[in-house]
């Protein structure tokens, strides 16, 4: 405000004398330089805002793009169509699989939606850079009067769309471009407006792009592994402490052999590797456990491990067997009478054809001739090395040396003694009347594997393996020689030899590399894994390629192009205007000053054109027109006395005319002094520029003077009979229907899909937890993992699509706003005593009001700050509060779009999904087999008949007893038995397809308590046998417990040297009240067979064939030549709700109950028909030394697994409960915070719409009668809004222009009262006048900048042609300077206000 310090420049007025002596002038020179720099700072600002912002999104992508969705990296991703982003927000869980949580921060969206923001902003900062290249095309057209230049319609147009870019501005330049009849436009009018639009239409396909990528990024939840740094000890490795290091010169394993009395054992005095061994096969060892993969055994841990949350890599063991039948390959006898009813099922003499001659191995009896063997053939599984068998005797020290090859070969042979075999003919064993036998070869292969563990499948993977060393392989093959597991082998394979089954081969070798691993257990140590992870759900980012590229091309040419337009401006940047010192501000050096930042100046603000209509009386004029600041081109000050108003004024002719008016007090003081009052025309030419005046006054040369004849009908204003006219409703409607629209779909989407798991108490629970979590029903990405449950993060979508849309709304907001302030300006105009605008003021409205730019509200606020400046009316600094607010409101949409961005998060979480389809995973009773309970019958009546002389169950049910079979051996593939805090029960097989499921089923099942009878009994006094084993007296009965007839036995006696000739069996017998029963006939012994619940029984176990070292720490009763276990248990029958997670893959008990006394009856009838008589002793022998603790668990775990195996033919599946699918599940979470501040913004903004349409109707009572020979029809009449007019007034320059060039069809007063400004401003096709830009000569005689005519020497206009002379007096003179007169019209002529 220097230049205009009313102290130092009082207003005075400017002498029109001819100056003395020549003064100093404006001059326009070429400058020396071909680049100049202009415009920095906005290019710089744009270039780094848009390309730094495409680098980041680039460099994020590459950062953290995931490498196990994306393979091949990012150009893979390319391929594929989707970069999937995984960032590093989430951390290693120790907590449960399904707790745990990973959370994605979508950076890529926080960036797109900053990208869209940012160049929303910038978007007014390179349309001004592109007004640089405008001011230089147009200076360039103004030095040459034949270039084509603009008209005052294209100047004004030009001056809105470069200074704003709005949307509001081009829609108004293209439908002007689009008139049939106008004036042509030059180039550099086409190209400015191309280049707006197509920097207004980039900055919007940024935003389009941006809500292209939110509506297509996903976040979906899978599995991955998170890397652990703690050891864990999961890998298995030979150790050779047990056995010792490899020594070929004696046996394998040498100093686990001992010699005895009956002959060589293997681990005799270690009994805890016999057990472990057992153990592992019976997958009670929580140790190690044994694993069958792709028909190889291997070795895994154990439970005791806890390693079922991690995946890793491990080095251990494995067992590979092929087996082939032997029968075809041996020597046979001519077929028998009997054998030949079974055709190609001969005996076998031995197997020499197949090379080995003592094959079948047996030490006395022999093969008759009918068929009967009574060869002491037994179950061995022997091995060959070389022409060596061994292995029948003295486990490896049959062979001359033990070491054998790997893959190793083995010869097997299995006895039943059986004639129950004979009912089946289709086994591919070898029949003998007395016996079945099975011979097989099978080759073994010790195999170095490395295993993998899957938790999220939960099972294990072979990925790699290779030749064991042989020695290592001579180890391990060593507990078979001893013969260790061969009993066991032959008891897994009776249901199979039963049935007959044709793969009996494959299920051998199977089990032969289970129990050749399960026996080495002992003999391993643990070791480090390798590659461990924690597996927890993952929440990765999928943004498709198409949008993301696509926004970051977008960018880069933004850039670019702010660059080109950069560069294009300062190679253009060649003129400069010669300022002498005495126009400085110091007046100590003259300086040179860049037109084109003067020209950009003018093409971007309407300040400069007011300024120029408005030059002031300070003397100052010629120094501002060349400000390149707009704010400095326009005389204020707080003495001013130029006011202008808005209303109907009397024109050169006596016309009423529409436009702008001067307003001024009656008395004013200014610097002090009182000046009487003065005609407010001649003021108001002192105070405003040369003019260029009407079209009839241009073609004569002078001024018309008003007509006193003029009778026609005026414009009159009046107030309307009506209190409110609708003014501004489809603004409104648009504003209101955006804002509040995304306002209440926002919120509709937080209740619709709220997450029922984390906001269980609905909204109010989501406002305390201070964050909504929202799972959406979307589908899985087809490329990555199935099971996935994706989140489509609308929330961000319509924060991002709220920001866009607000970004186009404020516009229309605020020329809704200009209604409000065209209202107070036309009051303030009609009272003289008011405070109204003064120029600049009113230049910057229109700048303000029309564009709400962050450069006019600068601006604005500029002015506002200037110590020295005019009074501002109140209504001006309502508008800009106004206006102010609505661009801070939009921007705060912006940035709490940006903060919602920045906080959100896709959280991965497992939830389960409901599942549609029928689950017949329960487990029920069905009568179908054993018929309806009837206590008049035996339980299971319809199953039990009379056989061999006495009474059996299921005798001629083949597939019950196969059905018992393979739930024992866990090879039923329906039902399976799962035991859970001592309570077996059934559960689904894996044929059901339960594994990906969660539900409650219905189920049985059987807890057994047993307690050991010996204490209990009474004993034999003081045997023998005392002296040699101590403590175990053998028990004579067991009356003093009150089981008299225990042990139950019909024959010989217990000798008093210990001796036991009682033929006593493996018995579990039953009582019900004083009976037992279950010794001969099964439930058919008792009067009443139907049992309580629990069901008490008593369980006698005798081990034949046992020799000294099985009795030694029997925890059972001890006899000279045999051990037996007596006890007592009660079976509790229980109704089971269970529940299975797939997670974790467990089992829980839910909810349990006792059975009904009739399911129990029915259920424990095949124990008292003896049908675990094999079981038990098979199950139990290995734990006759344990102790009496272990030895009980055992039978009670025994007892209830083959009781509820044998009733598994009884079973029928029924659906199950609650059935569920766990998925790792995406879900958005959205702070509280910024989701309802966003919400409240866009409320705000659509209730701030609705008020100033309401007070904009409520105002809009002041009409203008147009005359119809005024209107454009001419047919009637018509009123028009006062508040329209005046509204155009303050958004749009084009009013002003149009005043300023009337035209010269004398359709200028029509004009004055048009609501749309593009018919205030006269063009035509024919239209002689343009206007360019540069010096011309004051009214003074000096040199000054800004618009200046420019015209061909001939035009035609309206048919007819005007002559050079015409032109002249149009022109007014011709300057020396590149000159011509001063275009600016001052509104000297508009008369005086109408009262």
């Amino acid at each position: 405000m220097g230049d205009q310090n009313p102290s130092e420049n009082p207003p005075r007025p400017v002498p029109d004398s001819p100056i003395s002596e020549p003064a100093p002038q404006l001059e326009m020179r070429k400058s020396g330089r071909h680049f100049e720099i202009v415009g920095l700072i906005s290019t710089f600002s744009v270039f780094v805002i848009t390309a730094g912002t495409a680098t980041l999104i680039l460099g994020w992508l590459y950062k953290f793009h995931d490498p196990v969705a994306v393979g091949g990296g990012i150009m893979s991703a390319v391929r594929n169509g989707t970069f999937v982003i995984k960032e590093t927000s989430g951390r290693t869980s120790t907590e449960s699989l399904s707790s745990r949580t990973h959370t994605e921060t979508l950076r890529i969206l926080t960036y797109s939606a900053l990208a869209s923001h940012l160049v929303s902003l910038t978007s007014t900062i390179l349309v001004t850079l592109l007004a640089y290249r405008s001011a230089a095309q147009w200076l360039s057209a103004s030095d040459n009067p034949e270039h084509a230049n603009i008209t005052p319609i294209q100047y004004g147009l030009l001056v809105q769309i470069l200074g704003s870019g709005s949307l509001m501005s081009l829609i108004k330049t293209l439908r002007y471009t689009c008139r049939s009849r106008r004036a042509p436009a030059p180039r550099l009018f086409k190209e400015a407006f191309v280049g707006v639009a197509g920097i207004y239409i980039l900055s919007h396909v940024v935003g389009v792009i941006d809500l292209w990528l939110h509506s297509r990024a996903r976040s979906i939840s899978v599995f991955r592994g998170v890397p652990v740094q703690s050891e864990a000890f999961y890998g298995l490795a030979y150790n050779e402490t047990t056995c010792g290091p490899f020594d070929t010169t004696g046996l394998p394993c040498q100093n686990l052999i001992s010699n005895r009395s009956d002959g060589a054992h293997w681990a005799y005095d270690e009994p805890w590797m016999y057990l472990e061994g057992v153990d592992t096969i019976s997958g009670t060892n929580s140790d190690i456990t044994l694993e069958y993969i792709n028909d190889t055994a291997i070795l895994v841990p154990g439970s005791n491990h806890n390693f079922k949350s991690q995946a890793f890599s491990i080095n251990t063991q494995g067992l590979h067997v092929e087996c082939t039948n032997l029968r075809d390959e041996c020597d046979r006898p001519q077929s028998p009478f009997p054998v030949s009813l079974v055709p190609g099922s001969n005996p076998v003499t031995n197997c020499s054809k197949a090379g080995y001659p003592r094959f079948p191995y047996y030490t006395s009896g022999e093969l008759e001739f009918s068929g009967w063997d009574t060869r002491n053939i037994e179950s061995l599984v022997l091995g060959i090395i070389g022409e060596e068998m061994g292995g029948m005797l003295n486990g490896t020290a049959d062979f001359s040396r033990g070491w054998t090859s790997n893959p190793a070969t083995t010869i097997v042979q299995l006895r039943w003694n059986h004639l129950g075999f004979w009912v089946n003919h289709g086994t591919p064993g070898v029949y003998y009347l007395n016996a079945l036998d099975l011979y097989g070869k099978c080759k073994m292969t010790y195999l170095d594997v490395i295993a993998q563990y899957d938790p999220i499948g939960v099972k294990w993977n072979i990925a790699e393996t290779s030749l064991a060393q042989s020695e290592l392989a001579s180890i391990f093959w060593t507990p078979m020689i001893f013969q260790l597991w061969a009993d066991d082998l032959r008891y897994t394979l009776t249901p199979h030899i039963l049935t007959g089954k044709t793969d009996l081969f494959d299920t051998l070798a199977s089990w032969m590399s289970k129990y050749g691993m399960a026996y080495t257990a002992p003999l391993f140590e643990f070791t480090t894994a390798s590659n461990v992870t924690t597996v927890q759900p993952v929440a990765l980012g999928l943004y498709p390629v198409a949008p993301t590229l696509l926004l970051v091309g977008c960018l880069y040419i933004y850039s670019l192009t702010a660059l080109i337009i950069f560069f294009l401006s300062c190679t253009s940047n060649t003129h400069v205007i010669f300022v002498p010192r005495e126009f400085t501000r110091k007046k100590e050096r003259d300086k040179e000053k860049s037109a084109l930042d003067v020209a950009q100046a003018w093409l971007t603000d309407p300040l400069p054109l007011v300024g120029s209509v408005f030059p002031g009386r300070d003397g100052r004029h010629i120094a501002r027109s060349v400000w390149s600041d707009p704010l400095r081109q326009v005389y204020d000050s707080k003495w001013g006395l130029g006011k202008v108003g808005i209303g109907l004024y009397k024109g050169s002719k006596g016309e009423m005319i529409f436009g702008l008016v001067r307003q001024g007090h009656s008395r004013m003081r200014r610097y002090g002094q009182l000046f009487p009052s003065v005609h407010e025309d001649s003021a108001m030419q002192e105070e405003m520029a040369p003019q260029l005046l009407g079209s009839e006054l241009q073609r004569s040369g002078k001024p018309d003077e008003p007509s006193s004849s003029y009778k026609r009908p005026q414009l009159k204003t009046h107030m309307s009979r009506r209190r409110c006219r609708v003014v501004g409703l489809l603004p409104t409607l648009c504003v209101v229907a955006i804002t509040g629209g995304t306002a209440t779909m926002v919120l509709g989407w937080l209740c619709v899909f709220q997450d029922p798991v984390e906001n269980r108490g609905g909204i109010l629970s989501a406002l305390r937890n201070g964050s909504f979590v929202i799972m959406e029903p979307s589908t899985s990405q087809e490329f990555l993992l199935s099971q996935t449950q994706t989140e489509t993060l609308r929330i961000l979508l319509f924060s991002a699509l709220a920001s866009h849309i607000v970004s186009v709304a404020s516009t229309i907001l605020v020329t809704l706003l200009a209604y409000r302030a065209a209202t107070q300006w036309l009051r303030a105009s009609e009272d003289p005593d008011d405070v109204n605008l003064t120029p600049i003021q009113y230049g910057l409205l229109v700048r303000a009001l029309g564009s709400g730019s962050l450069m006019s509200i600068l601006n604005s606020l500029r002015y506002v700050r200037r110590l020295r400046r005019g009074k501002a009316p109140w209504f001006f600094k309502e508008a800009l509060v106004g206006v102010t607010g609505i661009y801070l409101l939009t921007n705060v949409v912006g940035l709490v779009d940006l903060w919602l961005h920045s906080s959100a998060k896709a959280v991965s979480v497992i939830r389960s999904i409901p599942f549609k389809g029928e689950a017949l995973f329960g487990i029920t009773y069905s009568d179908v087999m054993c018929g309806p309970f009837n206590k008049t019958e035996l339980p299971c009546q319809k199953l039990i008949a009379p056989a061999r002389g006495r009474m059996a169950l299921a005798e001629n049910s083949l597939s019950v007893s196969l059905a018992s079979d393979n739930a024992i051996l866990d090879l039923n593939p329906y039902l399976k038995l799962e035991g859970i805090n001592g309570t077996v029960i059934f559960v689904p097989g894996p044929t059901r397809n339960y594994q990906s499921r969660d539900f409650n089923f219905n189920t049985h099942g059987l807890r057994v308590q047993c307690a050991n009878l010996k204490d209990r009994c009474e004993k034999l006094a003081a045997p023998l046998p005392e002296f040699l084993v101590q403590g175990r007296s053998p028990v004579t009965n067991c009356s003093k417990a009150g089981y008299p007839r225990i042990p139950y036995h019909t024959t010989g006696t217990l000798s008093p040297s210990g001796l036991d000739t009682r033929n006593i069996q493996t018995l579990v017998l039953g009582l019900i009240g004083d009976e037992m029963g279950g010794m001969i006939n099964g439930t058919a012994d008792f009067s009443s067979a139907w049992t309580l619940n629990p069901a008490s029984t008593v369980v006698q176990i005798r081990w034949l064939n046992a020799t000294a070292h099985d009795t030694a720490d029997s925890p059972g009763v001890v006899y000279l030549n045999t051990p037996d276990l007596y006890a007592t248990c009660n079976f509790t029958y229980l109704d089971i709700v269970a529940h299975y997670g797939s997670l974790e893959a467990e089992w829980s008990i839910v909810e349990a109950s006792p059975s009904s006394p009739e399911l129990a009856s029915v259920f424990w009838t095949p124990l008292m028909f003896q049908w675990a008589e094999t079981d038990l002793l098979h199950a139990l022998k290995p734990y006759m030394t344990q102790s009496d603790e272990k030895s009980t668990e055992m039978l009670e775990t025994t007892l209830a697994r083959v009781n509820m195996a044998f009733v598994t033919a009884l079973m029928k599946f029924i659906p199950a409960s609650n059935v569920t699918t766990p998925r790792a599940a995406a879900v958005g979470v959205y702070p509280a915070v910024p989701t309802l501040l966003l919400v409240t913004c866009l409320y705000i903004y659509s209730l701030a719409a609705i008020v100033a349409f309401v007070l904009a109707c409520a105002s809009n009572n002041r009409i203008i009668f147009v005359p119809r020979h005024l209107t454009r029809e001419g047919e009637s009449d018509e009123e028009r809004s006062t508040l329209d007019v005046a509204q155009t007034w303050l958004t749009d320059p084009l009013p002003f222009i149009g005043s300023l060039f009337p035209g010269g069809d004398g359709r200028e007063v029509a004009r004055s009262v048009e609501s749309d400004p593009l018919r205030q401003v006269y063009d035509s096709s024919w239209g002689m006048e343009k206007v360019g830009i540069g010096l011309y000569k004051w009214r003074t005689g000096e040199m000054i900048f800004g618009l200046r005519p420019q015209t061909h020497p001939r035009s035609r206009r309206y048919g007819r042609v005007f002559s050079g002379e015409d032109m002249e007096v149009a022109l007014q003179g011709k300057l020396p300077i590149r000159g011509d007169a001063a275009i600016i019209a001052s509104l000297a002529a508009t008369g005086e206000a109408e009262p």
